[in-house]
């Protein structure tokens, strides 16, 4: 389990596009098993479960929202209750009118920034994966979700490779591993129990911690 952090504009969102295949990337960039991804590109989407930094929701059920791409008849119940569950969904869509069924979009229901994010969620869950890559995923979530989403993933997914990219510094100790951005250069990658004995990472932690607060 891996956080990735850094300042505003070093690079955390470009970085999961090139990894994800979003961006074109040179080739031998990216290696996985010591295999170029440029040279199995759909085989290594098809490994990737993508969640980016924007909440987007199509017109369509939530359902549809969620299992994005699939013919209704066609998704997997199981699959779509477990996404669900794993988002902490059920929080908020027992009291829709129409459930599962509820219209979202521009036309549809109005969720609020919290909920459209663990629909967002609940989408990248659904898909079958070996890396999932998440942008802020709880930027929009109380403390209390924030917690339980990231430990449910973990729980859920310790057989897979997550990174994470946070909007939190305080949200490290989660993870085992630490990948830090600076000027869209990698500065850091570690284990996150060995912080506290790099005092130039201290350092550079603490600073950022003084930049969330302002």
């Amino acid at each position: 389990k891996i956080a990735l952090i850094g300042s505003s504009g070093s690079g955390k969102t470009t970085f999961l596009n090139h990894i994800s295949q979003l961006y074109e990337t040179p080739n031998n960039t990216i290696l996985s098993d010591g295999i170029d991804t440029n040279s199995r590109k759909i085989e290594w989407q098809n490994l990737v479960s993508y969640m980016p930094q924007e909440n987007y929701l199509i017109n369509g059920s939530i359902v549809e929202n969620i299992a994005l791409g699939i013919e209704t008849n066609k998704v997997n119940k199981t699959k779509l209750e477990r996404a669900i569950d794993l988002s902490f969904c059920n929080e908020f869509l027992n009291i829709l009118p129409d459930k599962n069924n509820t219209l979202l979009g521009k036309d549809g229901f109005k969720l609020s920034g919290g909920q459209m994010q663990r629909i967002c969620i609940a989408r990248s869950l659904y898909k079958n994966f070996e890396l999932l890559l998440m942008d802020e995923p709880t930027s929009s979530l109380d403390k209390r979700l924030e917690t339980n989403v990231l430990d449910t993933i973990f729980k859920n997914f310790k057989n897979k490779t997550v990174i994470i990219s946070l909007h939190k510094i305080e949200l490290i100790d989660k993870f085992e591993y630490l990948i830090i951005l600076d000027q869209k250069k990698l500065f850091s990658f570690c284990k996150v129990a060995d912080i506290n004995k790099n005092d130039v990472i201290k350092s550079y932690l603490n600073n950022l911690k003084k930049n969330e607060k302002e």
